[in-house]
Order: C-alpha cells, then sequence, then structure tokens
C-alpha cells in the first residue's frame, strides 16, 4: 500500500501494519516481514482506527498527531471498503435483472451479502391479505430462508404471521440482531426482507438492504407479470420492451430474429414465427422462427405458410385469429388448413400490414405442440400492438436499406465510370463490373460475357464468387443458350432489351429439363437472372447472376441497376478498340513509333517515385543527333529528307539498344523507356540504373549509330548524350531533366559525338 509506505518512511517506522476489522486481514507495505512482529514489544504502539481495525507501529520517535493521523487512515480504509461495496452492489444489482424467481433472487442476495455484511439468516415476508379490523398485513414466509451452514429451508411454507410476530419468530436466534426492511416497488408493498446478524445494525447496512428489498419487490412484480392475466398496464409494459429490442437495429434480418425471440418468450410460447411476404422488406430469407426445438422450427414454418390463402389467414378486419382449441369435427379440420397434421395443438397468428393499408406484407404466429391453451383477449391485444411495433421497425429498416442500397448502387456506377476511363485492361474493368454488381445486390455468383458480330461467346470474364461458392460460368444451360440465340434474331430494340429471369430454377428445369436438374443443384443454382449488355441497338454481351442461398425473385429497381451498370459495361466494350487506338495516338509520336514528350513524362514521374520509394537507382539520358541543320541544309545529299532520316536512324537505334519491353501499366512496372523531346532530341529513362551503367548504355547507342550507313549522307552518323542519375542527383523529373541537359550541353561543349555525366558539372 502505497499511503503506509509513505507513512512509515514519514515516521521512520521500522514496522507498520493496519489488522483491518472489516475484511480481517493484514494490511501492510511491500516487504512487510509479519514472522517480526512481537506484540509483547513495548515499543509497539497500537491505535485503533474506529470500527475499521488497529494500526501498529513500531517507531523510535513519532512526529505527526497520532490524532489526526488515525482519523485520516479511517477514512483510507473506508474508500476501500467503499469500492469494494458498490462494485458488489453493482453485480449482485445486474445479476438480478435477470431472475424471475422469488426463490432465487433471494439465494442470490443471501449468497452475495453472507460474507460481506455477516449474515446469519436472511428471510422473506410476502404480504398475503389485508386484515378487516384494524388494516394490518399478514405475512407468510415464501420459502426462502437460507441458514449460513447449510443452506437448508427452515420455514414452513404455509405458515401466516403478523408484522409483531416475525421479529419473535421461532426460527430466529433471538441472540441475533435482526433488521427488518419493507419491500416495496412504485408505491405497492410485495413484503418483508429480514435479515439477523450478530453485529448491531447501521444506518448504512440498512440502506443496502433497502436496496435489495427494492429488487425483490422488482423480481415479485416481474414474476406476476409472467404468471397472471396481463392487464393494460402490464400489456403497455411488455409491449415496451419487445419494441425497444426490435428498434435497436435497421437491419430487416436482425429485426425478425430478435421479435421471434422476444414474442415467444414473453408470451411463454414453445414457438414463434414470422413470414415476410413484401419482396422489399425480406431480408437474406423470408422467415425467422424461435423455437424451445429445432422439430418444431420446421414445423412452425410450414404451419405459417399453411395459414395463407385459407380461412386462417389474417385480414385488414381481422388482423389475429386464433385456431380453436379443439378439432374433433372434420369441417374444423379442414378449417386449420392442416395444421393438425404438424403436431399443432393450440395456435394464435396475426398479420402485419403496411402503412395503415390492407395489403399483408407478413404474418407471426405462435404455438404450443404440447399443450392446448385458450389465448385470452389482453394476449391476442398484446400481439396485435406487438405486430404494430414490427411493422413500423420493418418499413424503417426497408426504406433504410433501400436507401443504403440505392447509395451502394450510385457509389458503385461512379467508380465503375471512373474505372472505364482510367483502365486500359478492359477485362479487368468487366471484371470489376461484375464483383461491384456481386456484392451491392449480395449475389453469389455474377460474370460477364462477351459476344462476336454472330453472337459467339469471345470470352468470359472473370467470374464473382461469393464466400462458399465455386465458378461455374463455363457451363451454359439450355435455357440460356436459347436466350441468347432469340437476343441475335431480334430485329428491335426493345427485343434486345429482354432479361431472363427465373426465379425458381428447380421448378423450371422439373418442366423443361429434369436432366440438367441435378447439374443445377451441383451448383446450388436456385435463381437466374441475365440481362443483355447493348450498345446503339447491338448486343455486345451479357451479365449473368446466380443466386444460391435462396430462391430470389429480382425486383423491377434491381434488374434496372443491373442495367444501368450494364450500359456503362457495353460502352466499355465497344470503345474499347478506339480507346486503344485513341490513346496510342495520344501516347506515340507519328514519326518514329516512340512515346512523345508528354507520355514519356507521365512514365518516367511513376517510375521517379518507385525509385525514391525503394531508393534504387534511376537515369535520364538526353539525346540529339549533332550537325542536324547541316544535314538539312544540304540539298545536295537530301536536305530535309535527309535529316529526317537522320532522326528516324537514331529513334530505330535506341529502339534496339535499350531494353524496352511492353510497359505493364496495370501493375506499373517498367521497362526501359525511350521517348521523342521534339525535333533531333531524345530522351531515355533506364530504371536500376546508376551513371556509371548509364554510361554504358550510352556508348553503345553513340557506337551503334556510328556504324548505320546513311542513304545520302556520307559521313557517320554521331549524336551527343546528357546524363544524369539518382541517388547522385535528386528523385525529381524536371531535375534530372534539367541535369541532363546541362549535360548534354557539356557534350557539344566538347565538340559534339561526347557523353557528359552530372558528375563532371
Amino acid at each position: 500500500m502505497e499511503f503506509l509506505e509513505h507513512l512509515q518512511g514519514q515516521i521512520a517506522a521500522k514496522q507498520l501494519f493496519i489488522l483491518s476489522k472489516t475484511e480481517e486481514k493484514l494490511i501492510a507495505p511491500s516487504g512487510f516481514d509479519q514472522s517480526q512482529v512481537s506484540f509483547d514489544d513495548p515499543n509497539l504502539l497500537k491505535f485503533e482506527i474506529g470500527k475499521w481495525g488497529v494500526l501498529f507501529a513500531l517507531a523510535p520517535k513519532i512526529e505527526p498527531a497520532w490524532e489526526e493521523l488515525t482519523d485520516a487512515l479511517s477514512l483510507f480504509v473506508q474508500s476501500g471498503e467503499l469500492k469494494t461495496q458498490t462494485t458488489l452492489i453493482r453485480a449482485l444489482t445486474s445479476d438480478l435483472r435477470k431472475t424471475f424467481k422469488p426463490e432465487l433472487a433471494l439465494e442470490k442476495i443471501y449468497q452475495s451479502l453472507e460474507s460481506f455484511m455477516k449474515l446469519k439468516g436472511l428471510y422473506f415476508f410476502k404480504r398475503l391479505i389485508n386484515r378487516d379490523d384494524d388494516g394490518e398485513y399478514l405475512f407468510k414466509g415464501y420459502n426462502l430462508f437460507f441458514d449460513s451452514a447449510s443452506s437448508n429451508n427452515l420455514i414452513d411454507k404455509d405458515r401466516v404471521l403478523e408484522f409483531e410476530e416475525i421479529k419473535e419468530a421461532d426460527f430466529i436466534d433471538q441472540d441475533l440482531e435482526v433488521e427488518i426492511i419493507k419491500s416495496k416497488i412504485r408505491g405497492r408493498e410485495w413484503g418483508l426482507l429480514v435479515a439477523a446478524r450478530n453485529e448491531a445494525w447501521t444506518s448504512e447496512d440498512a440502506e443496502i438492504l433497502e436496496l435489495f428489498a427494492e429488487q425483490m419487490a422488482t423480481v415479485f412484480n416481474q414474476n406476476e407479470l409472467h404468471n397472471e392475466s396481463l392487464t393494460m398496464a402490464q400489456r403497455e409494459f411488455l409491449l415496451n420492451q419487445i419494441t425497444t429490442k426490435i428498434r435497436e437495429s435497421l437491419v430487416v434480418d436482425n429485426i425478425l430474429e430478435t421479435a421471434v425471440a422476444e414474442i415467444a418468450q414473453v408470451m411463454g410460447a414453445e414457438s414463434c414465427g414470422i413470414v415476410i411476404l413484401n419482396r422489399k422488406i425480406r431480408g437474406s430469407f423470408g422467415h425467422k422462427v424461435w423455437s424451445v426445438n429445432d422439430v418444431y422450427s420446421g414445423k412452425m414454418v410450414d404451419a405459417i405458410y399453411a395459414t395463407l390463402k385459407t380461412d386462417l389467414e389474417p385480414n385488414w378486419l381481422n388482423p389475429s385469429i386464433q385456431v380453436p382449441s379443439s378439432i374433433e369435427q372434420e369441417e374444423d379440420a379442414n378449417a386449420w388448413g392442416g395444421l393438425e397434421a404438424m403436431g399443432l395443438k393450440s395456435y394464435l397468428c396475426c398479420g402485419l400490414f403496411r402503412d395503415n393499408s390492407k395489403e399483408l406484407i407478413g404474418v407471426v404466429s405462435l404455438g404450443f405442440f404440447n399443450q392446448v391453451r385458450t389465448w385470452t383477449e389482453d394476449e391476442q391485444l398484446l400481439l396485435e400492438g406487438v405486430a404494430k411495433q414490427l411493422e413500423i421497425a420493418l418499413i424503417q429498416a426497408s426504406i433504410y436499406q433501400e436507401a443504403q442500397q440505392t447509395k451502394r448502387q450510385m457509389a458503385l456506377l461512379h467508380r465503375l465510370s471512373s474505372d472505364i476511363r482510367d483502365s486500359l485492361d478492359i477485362s479487368v474493368v468487366l471484371g470489376q463490373i461484375a464483383k461491384g454488381i456481386g456484392e451491392v445486390l449480395g449475389l453469389n455468383r455474377c460474370f460477364v460475357r462477351r459476344f462476336s458480330d454472330d453472337f459467339r461467346i469471345i470470352k468470359t470474364e472473370e467470374e464473382y464468387c461469393s464466400t462458399g461458392y465455386e465458378p461455374s460460368a463455363d457451363l451454359i444451360f439450355g435455357f440460356e443458350s436459347e436466350w441468347i440465340t432469340s437476343l441475335s434474331q431480334s430485329n428491335s430494340y426493345s427485343s434486345a432489351l429482354e432479361v431472363l429471369n427465373i426465379s425458381s430454377v428447380e421448378t423450371h428445369l422439373e418442366e423443361e429439363s429434369p436432366a440438367l436438374l441435378e447439374v443445377a443443384k451441383a451448383i446450388n443454382l436456385k435463381s437466374y437472372l441475365s440481362i443483355p449488355l447493348v450498345a446503339r441497338g447491338k448486343v455486345l454481351g451479357t451479365i449473368t447472376v446466380h443466386q444460391c442461398n435462396r430462391e430470389r425473385s429480382f425486383l423491377n429497381e434491381e434488374i434496372e441497376f443491373i442495367f444501368r451498370v450494364g450500359s456503362e459495361a457495353a460502352i466499355a466494350i465497344e470503345h474499347a478498340a478506339l480507346f486503344n487506338t485513341i490513346n496510342r495516338f495520344n501516347k506515340m509520336d507519328p514519326d518514329t513509333g516512340l512515346y512523345n514528350k508528354k507520355y514519356f513524362r507521365e512514365i518516367a514521374k511513376r517510375a521517379i517515385a518507385g525509385a525514391e520509394k525503394n531508393k534504387g537507382a534511376i537515369a535520364f539520358l538526353l539525346i540529339d543527333v549533332d550537325h542536324l541543320k547541316a544535314i538539312n541544309d544540304d540539298t545536295i545529299h537530301g536536305g530535309h529528307e535527309a535529316g529526317d532520316e537522320a532522326i528516324q536512324t537514331l529513334a530505330n537505334i535506341l529502339a534496339k539498344t535499350v531494353r524496352q519491353t511492353p510497359i505493364d501499366e496495370l501493375h506499373h512496372r517498367l521497362s526501359d523507356v525511350v521517348g521523342r523531346f521534339g525535333g533531333d532530341e531524345f530522351m531515355v529513362l533506364l530504371p536500376g540504373t546508376g551513371i556509371e551503367g548509364a554510361t554504358i548504355v550510352a556508348g553503345r547507342i553513340a557506337e551503334n549509330l556510328r556504324k548505320v550507313k546513311h542513304s545520302t549522307w556520307p559521313e557517320a552518323l554521331t549524336c551527343s548524350i546528357g546524363i544524369a542519375a539518382t541517388p547522385d542527383d535528386p528523385y525529381d523529373y524536371e531535375h534530372l531533366k534539367t541535369l541532363a541537359d546541362k549535360a548534354l550541353y557539356q557534350s557539344k561543349h566538347k565538340g559534339r559525338d561526347a557523353i557528359s555525366t552530372t558528375l563532371e558539372l
């Protein structure tokens, strides 16, 4: 304890410790050796710290005022006790909130407080009736006495006592100190909490007992709510309890899962199920069930669907319907819609309606399989109230999810439009389209097929598959082939926009091609949708989706979204070749076939940034043809045509001399790059090469140029070269170009046909 260590140093005590009465333990600074303590030592001073304990000190000289010191210690120890007390009360209170049985609640209180408050007995007497003469209460032992040694029940459950008799009851040791606390909540008194121990009860102890007496009243209140007929006030309480739970989420599946569990437990049913009929708020599946076992869950789902389109289907005028408790007559059995065959003995269902309209959007049902139950009017009203709150929660969730869906769709369209503009690889774009549609719509598979002009499948792009599902785009079902054929034969724009939408593949194949049904089952194909990719009235391909975890009827809004994405994909396919042609024209110098200045600069900046990130070398060369003006001016030897040949000759030498391979722009991996700066000046970028290596390459370029014989110019062609390179020079395109230009000027100053580096500047 840091406080005692500080005090020990302050009074120069050899020993200092506290014997705590409340915790029944010794409290001392670190390093304390209890074996060295001698309570017979006359120098060992003893100071009482109130009821908390005793302070012992062995010190040569006592300077502080001990009265003030012991008061401070008393407060210090008291704060520790208060912290322990608060922690215990908080934990016990939280535990009691989950307890509905009074016996169990009092047992928990006793077990938690026995040591803390040194209890010898804990009793609860439930108030029974008012006496007619003087209004005094009678109390009944509630099987709630626990002996600290044996935990046995020592009270006769049927024994009735008056208030004055309780304190003197023969089962309470008369030598014990008894405290009696009224147990009440919201003005209603439930009984008396009686505690006994050896020590006198303080006001602080009584406050703690009052807290748990109130907790006991809460437990009794909850118990009564579950065991008695529901009153209006109690129905409102339960309705609020369920409403709070189901409105904690804006996800349809979470709302349904919470609702069935809460409704079943509050209503005390063996099974509760909800079926959603409106496609916009179906969630991942169409129903949720909570039951005491899995067998009941399956039967409850069948029961709910069986009620639809029968006399048991709820309607606007009769929102809740219960099955009669007896179905002995055959006509009654028919009215059940076959529910009796599912083992149900009691059944109550209630409709869910949209926006106070007459549209039935779902059904919530309660059932018993082991007992006959006649539902009370209060219970029916409670279920109808819950249904209304559930309607609101589901509509809100569907609106929210629809807004989120729209937001994701718009974000995907924006991203795909950007990808189509920026990417050079159409296959990558179409793969991203499939992935985006799959993720936004919660699909299990999605892929894009591209067609040739005669409607042959050119390529199926990378297939998106959600977790747990294998690719299956290579499989082409007969219904898909027939649909593609019909697209090829369509001669109108509207025909080209027809979709292939099969909500139940199993039902479709059972009728059309039973042999393929096993194939569909093998790939878990339950629902299928395919739309054409159309640009300017021409079908360029299809987007195909598979739903495998459930049957799914796609909404018009979902199909429209896929069409919008498909329009982007069709444009990307139609313009892919044109894009590549235009892109090449924008990048290339038309006279030499090398990269132009603008695109070379883009590549170089990217490569320099990569080199800087990896702290690698990269060289920049500027090269021009020597004496080009003289060649252009010499009309005898060809003039400007000879000059153009000289420029093209150097361009060919550069392309053949450096390590120039196709640029992988997707992964930004670059080889050596050659570009034309303008006129007779060229640029070369050498990734992974320093000044020394660049000088060798430059020498090879100059040597190869000299070996080429010009068709009209009589002299050997030569060039001047300037070199800048990192890490000797800065990792910056403009700096490297400027430095290489200065080195090039240095080569010209040497008399041309020379190589200079920035090391010479």
